[in-house]
């Protein structure tokens, strides 16, 4: 597998734990700091590393508007 299908799986993965019952602050900061971290080392690019933090801050914002 090349290195920016583990970066997509892992980022995904990690947005998919956002979305479980329970997850909180913790969850959103490791997703966030994968992105960083994969952006970092090239392995996505910037148009990929926009639409995953848009998507982690929606998520983060509509579990505030729940709570």
């Amino acid at each position: 597998m090349s290195p920016h299908g583990i970066a997509i799986s892992a980022i995904q993965g990690a947005i998919e734990t956002m979305l479980l019952p329970g997850s909180g602050p913790v969850e959103d900061a490791k997703a966030e700091s994968m992105v960083v971290a994969y952006f970092s080392l090239l392995a996505i690019d910037s148009n990929e590393f926009k639409h995953y933090c848009e998507r982690i801050r929606r998520i983060a914002v509509r579990r505030k508007e729940a709570a």
